[in-house]
């Protein structure tokens, strides 16, 4: 209970969100200090009403104290965050450039480039049959009577008109 497991972390970080942990642990332990119980067993419903019972009755400034305990085991990460975060003296540049395309069938393709000219210029000479266009992509459908079979055509182009890598389609 209360611990998030590591893929979930890394798609919480894949989405550039920036996690402060506090340990099961540490909260449970900050609790104890106050005769909650915060380790209890996974259906014991009555400590469960205890505890909150307990917590609910706490005074504001209590409240306060178990706050400011919590915040401490993270409080070195969270300040350096906060003060990259702030910091202006770095010059603002661009680093990466994302582009997300939706089709009407709610297919959603990601391209990624290390540069801004580079994605300027996939715009450029973006192509909807070249860039998008699934028609020759495995299928599960392909055996499916119920699924009208399309048209096999042979890609002149690869589907992605870059080789590399930072040009990858999710």
């Amino acid at each position: 209970m209360g611990s998030w497991s590591r893929p979930s972390k890394r798609l919480l970080q894949s989405f550039e969100v920036e996690l402060f942990e506090v340990s099961f642990e540490d909260i449970g332990d900050a609790l104890k200090d106050y005769g909650i119980v915060y380790d209890w067993g996974e259906k014991d419903t009555q400590q469960v009403t205890a505890s909150w019972q307990k917590f609910t009755q706490l005074s504001q400034n209590d409240r306060r104290k178990i706050t400011r305990k919590l915040l401490a085991t993270i409080e070195p990460q969270l300040r350096q965050s906060l003060k990259s975060a702030l910091d202006e003296s770095t010059p603002r540049k661009v680093s990466k450039v994302i582009l997300e395309i939706r089709s009407t069938r709610g297919e959603t393709f990601v391209f990624t480039f290390p540069k801004l000219k580079e994605a300027l210029e996939f715009i450029k000479n973006f192509d909807e049959r070249k860039h998008i266009d699934t028609s020759t992509a495995p299928t599960f459908m392909l055996n499916d009577p119920g699924v009208k079979k399309r048209s096999r055509r042979i890609a002149e182009q690869p589907l992605l008109p870059y080789s590399s890598k930072e040009h990858e389609a999710d």
